[in-house]
């Protein structure tokens, strides 16, 4: 493993505002390209002590834990971060905000010469830390203002006759510490994000895609864009505590949610996504007209979903039954057909309404064996079942324990360069393991003509037998390996399973998967068969296991259904214990 240069912080900080500042500075605020100027006029320590603190928790910290090599004179590189308005030394704050830096005795001490009577001390002590933090607090509730020591010691002194004296030690305020954020954002896609990918990077750990960032490709185009995400980023921080408070708390935070123009998808995707938790959670507070009036206003799904089991609850099973019959018209995922379909039937019987406008779910039923298996010993306890189950199929050709990292991988491979096509929107940043917009409906949209040519290159290499030519993936599988992508499961697969793969299993079935993927390709990832099975004789077989007690998922029930209609060989096996 490479060692990290001294400093790497700083270069991989001015990496990401280097590069916010050619690509966006057109969109900056003033304040924004100031803050940029600014900072990079700085000397070198002063940068240095400045990235330190703004990748550290919170935005207060004591001088004597910011000690680096690199920075020879922290009171010098403070003093100038002061006087360009990045920090503060020693500001005027409640006790309550900085005394938490301080652990319990250095806090017993300070309380002591703070003038707190021995009793008091004592009953400090003997409590826990939160119990100081509470009396302090309440005891000292005024700010105090201190000045600070010119001597390299930093210590604090009281500007005057002050009853309170000063912190333990010099502490140091980070002014404005939301101003990266921006950066974060037009760097990152989001401002939740930190520098730690670019350790990741440069200690060679992951390795990424070398994919296009020209300018003619941002994420953002207007300014409006900016601040709304900003805003739904800042709003959402507290969403947690939101979802415990009452019902009217909730629909106001809902009022707040940024309205997202038109032409920003993946801001509306965000702030539904939140809209339906704050829905979800208005049920549970038995707020159904409420939450039906959410649900309303977010097309994403499960929101039709819930509305119609609320209508239902609600006695209002026309609407209801009106409502699943938009959903099969227009289904937006398999997911929410079946429920549709489910749901109408056992409704329609339940009130005595005609069955045939509602026939119901085809409840497939998959090929099944039950396979007994001797218990494993404690020496192999943790054993994954599965693996058992392959190395019974082994005896009969080979086997392998794959789940959905086999047809992923080789759907990834096929399309590598629709994943990674120049498009605006796509690629911000190069530390990403996929496209901003994998998931998007509008996602294969934007690249058709990428798209295409990956279906007429991977139908070139179709032999006459109906196999796949092995050679162009596997030079593609070499030539990518360890590269970081959400599709690709590089140490579940190996040269000699994809090569197997390609010569079992007919290319018309690799198409049916592929194209199933793309259909969906956030949910349908998930689901395919534990094991792929290739007998002595020929072809192959999808395997799902299940231990003993459990059932398909709903997810494997639809690729087993769908296996069946496209003539692809399954079966399940369930395990029981000799």
């Amino acid at each position: 493993m490479q060692e990290l240069a001294q400093g790497y912080y700083l270069a991989n900080f001015s990496a990401v505002t280097h590069r916010v500042a050619e690509v966006y500075a057109d969109l900056l605020s003033p304040q924004e390209l100031q803050y940029y100027r600014e900072f990079h006029r700085l000397q070198q320590p002063a940068q240095y002590l400045y990235v330190r603190m703004l990748m550290r928790k919170g935005s207060l910290f004591r001088a004597s834990k910011l000690r680096y090599a690199e920075i020879p004179s922290r009171s010098d590189a403070s003093r100038e971060l002061q006087d360009k308005g990045f920090i503060a030394i020693d500001p005027a704050l409640p006790v309550s905000d900085w005394l938490p830096l301080f652990n319990k005795s250095e806090s017993l001490q300070w309380l002591a010469q703070a003038g707190v009577e021995t009793e008091t001390l004592r009953a400090l002590k003997a409590s826990k830390r939160a119990a100081l933090d509470q009396f302090a607090a309440a005891h000292f509730a005024q700010p105090e203002v201190y000045q600070n020591s010119d001597s390299d010691q930093e210590t604090g002194t009281p500007a005057d006759s002050a009853a309170v004296p000063a912190p333990p030690e010099t502490c140091y305020q980070l002014l404005d510490p939301e101003a990266f954020e921006v950066f974060k954002l037009l760097y990152f896609g989001n401002p939740r994000q930190d520098l730690t990918d670019f350790i990741l990077r440069d200690l060679a750990i992951t390795r990424f895609e070398q994919y296009s960032l020209a300018r003619s490709e941002r994420l953002f185009e207007q300014r409006r864009q900016i601040d709304q995400q900003l805003a739904f980023y800042r709003l959402t921080a507290e969403l947690e505590t939101i979802l415990q408070a009452d019902a009217a708390t909730i629909l106001q935070f809902h009022q707040h949610l940024p309205q997202p123009a038109a032409d920003d998808a993946r801001l509306q995707r965000r702030v539904q996504r939140v809209t339906l938790q704050l829905a979800r959670q208005l049920e549970r507070l038995q707020c159904p007209q409420q939450a039906l009036q959410l649900y309303r206003g977010c097309p994403q799904a499960p929101s039709r979903e819930r509305q119609v089991r609320i209508l239902t609850a609600e006695g209002d099973v026309d609407a209801a039954l009106q409502l699943c019959g938009d959903i099969v018209a227009s289904p937006q995922t398999d997911e929410e057909l079946e429920f549709a379909q489910a749901f109408a039937h056992r409704t329609a019987k339940k009130h005595r309404l005609p069955l045939e406008a509602w026939p119901g779910l085809d409840c497939y039923q998959p090929p099944q064996r039950t396979l007994e298996l001797p218990r494993p010993s404690l020496e192999v306890e943790g054993e994954r079942v599965e693996r058992l189950a392959a190395a019974w199929y082994g005896r009969d050709g080979e086997c392998y324990y794959v789940e959905n990292a086999l047809f992923l991988t080789l759907f990834a491979l096929v399309f590598w360069d629709v994943i990674y096509a120049p498009v605006a929107g796509g690629f911000s940043h190069p530390f990403q393991y996929r496209p901003h917009d994998l998931y998007d409906e509008d996602f294969l949209a934007r690249r058709r003509h990428w798209y295409e040519q990956a279906q007429q290159t991977f139908a070139a290499e179709h032999c006459p037998d109906g196999l796949v030519q092995s050679g162009p993936l596997l030079e593609r599988y070499a030539a990518k390996q360890g590269v970081a992508n959400n599709l690709v499961f590089w140490q579940a697969t190996s040269p000699e399973l994809l090569e197997l793969t390609l010569q079992r299993v007919p290319a018309a079935d690799l198409e049916k998967i592929c194209a199933r993927l793309w259909q969906d390709l956030q949910h349908n990832r998930n689901g395919l068969p534990d094991l792929i099975h290739f007998p002595a004789a020929d072809g192959y077989r999808l395997v799902e296991v299940k231990a003993p007690g459990d059932r398909l998922q709903k997810n494997q029930r639809r690729w087993m259904a769908w296996f069946a209609r496209q003539q692809i060989p399954h079966e399940v096996v369930q395990i029981d214990w000799c």
